[in-house]
């Protein structure tokens, strides 16, 4: 398997077994996909919880940049939604798969 099939693989194993949900696989291609090369790189795929400037980042460079919804507070909910959704417990987090959950939550995806 290529790493983008691997990827869809381990994004996937975590949306059935950390947040209770069966993935679509073809809408998680097209979200690793709108990550960038940032869903292939080591710190990239990673988010940080705890970081307010990977909230920001997910923000502006996620959910302002690529469906084009309009800033507010109503994104800060939804990436904290998001993370809670996506149970941690000192453990990673993708990029992917949290994208996932917000584009499930926005009902983006037909944007992507």
């Amino acid at each position: 398997m290529g790493r983008r099939e691997d990827l869809v693989k381990v994004c996937a194993q975590d949306l059935r077994q950390k947040c209770g949900m069966a993935p679509e696989a073809e809408l998680l291609d097209r979200v690793i996909n709108a990550c960038g090369p940032a869903a292939f790189s080591e710190s990239g795929v990673v988010v940080d919880p705890d970081s307010d400037g990977e909230h920001a980042h997910i923000r502006s460079h996620f959910l302002v940049r690529k469906p084009g919804l309009k800033d507010g507070p109503a994104l800060s909910d939804a990436i904290d939604a998001a993370f809670e959704a996506y149970p941690h417990q000192g453990e990673r987090l993708l990029r992917p798969v949290l994208y996932y959950l917000l584009v499930k939550y926005f009902g983006l995806e037909a944007k992507l």
